[in-house]
C-alpha cells in the first residue's frame, strides 16, 4: 500500500499492517525540492510509533539498500536482493 494507505492511516480510517515507501522517492534527482531523506525518516518513524511495517521497494543496487537499511525500513524487496519467483512451486 502507497499514497492512499498513509492517507487513510493518517485520518484513522483504516488500520494497515505494511506500508511501502514508493521508489520514486529513491530518484538521485527528487520530484520535489525537499529533504527526501528526512522525510522519509518521518514517515518511517510514524509508522513505528503505530505499529506499522514499512516495506522499501525497487531496490536496484548497494546504495538503495544501505540507504533504507540506514532509514530503518522493515522490509526490503528489489532486484538486487532477488528476482521475483514464480509461487506456483509452493
Amino acid at each position: 500500500m502507497g499514497l492512499l494507505a498513509y492517507r487513510l492511516t493518517h485520518l484513522g480510517l483504516k488500520r494497515v499492517r505494511t506500508v511501502m515507501i514508493d521508489h520514486y522517492l529513491l530518484l538521485k534527482e527528487p520530484l520535489v525540492a525537499v529533504d527526501t531523506e528526512k522525510v522519509l525518516k518521518n514517515i518511517i518513524t510514524y509508522y513505528k510509533i503505530q505499529g506499522t511495517k514499512t516495506l522499501g521497494d525497487f531496490i536496484e543496487n548497494e546504495k538503495d539498500l544501505t540507504f533504507l537499511e540506514n532509514l530503518g525500513v522493515d522490509y526490503l524487496q528489489g532486484f538486487y536482493i532477488g528476482y521475483p519467483k514464480d509461487n506456483s512451486d509452493h
